[in-house]
C-alpha cells in the first residue's frame, strides 16, 4: 500500500514544488535584476520537475531513484531556465538557482536544531 500511496502523493508533491518554486525564483530573480514574467517563471521552473517523475519507477520492487541525483538534475535545469526566462547573466542566474536550495537547507538545519532543542528542554527520550 505504501507504493500505491506514493504514486498519488507524489504527483501532488510535484505540483507543490513547482508552485513554491517558481514564486520564489521569480521573486529573487526580479532582486537580481531578471526581466522575466511569472508566466515565463512558472514555464521554466516546470521544467525542473521532470526529471522527478523517475521517482514514479519506484513502485516496482526493488526499483530506486537517486534522490541526489534528482536535485542536481534539477538545479541545472533551473539555472538554465533562470538564465533564459529572466536573461541574466550566467553567474546570477547560478546565485538565483541556489538561492532556494540553500533556503530548503536552512529550513532543514533550523527545523532539526529546533526539534532537537524541543527534546533537550522538555526531557524527551
Amino acid at each position: 500500500w505504501a507504493r500505491l500511496f506514493g504514486l498519488i502523493i507524489t504527483p501532488l508533491g510535484l505540483i507543490l514544488q513547482w508552485v513554491v518554486a517558481s514564486l520564489l525564483v521569480f521573486g529573487v530573480a526580479r532582486a537580481f535584476g531578471g526581466r522575466g514574467t511569472l508566466n515565463q517563471t512558472m514555464g521554466a521552473v516546470a521544467l525542473i520537475v521532470a526529471p522527478q517523475v523517475l521517482l514514479l519507477w519506484q513502485i516496482i520492487p526493488f526499483v530506486a531513484v537517486s534522490g541526489l541525483l534528482l536535485a542536481v538534475w534539477g538545479l541545472l535545469i533551473l539555472y538554465r531556465a533562470v538564465e533564459v526566462a529572466h536573461d541574466l547573466p550566467w553567474k546570477r542566474a547560478a546565485v538565483v538557482a541556489l538561492i532556494p536550495y540553500l533556503l530548503l537547507l536552512l529550513l532543514l538545519v533550523v527545523g532539526v536544531t529546533l526539534a532537537a532543542l524541543t527534546l533537550w528542554i522538555g526531557g524527551g527520550a
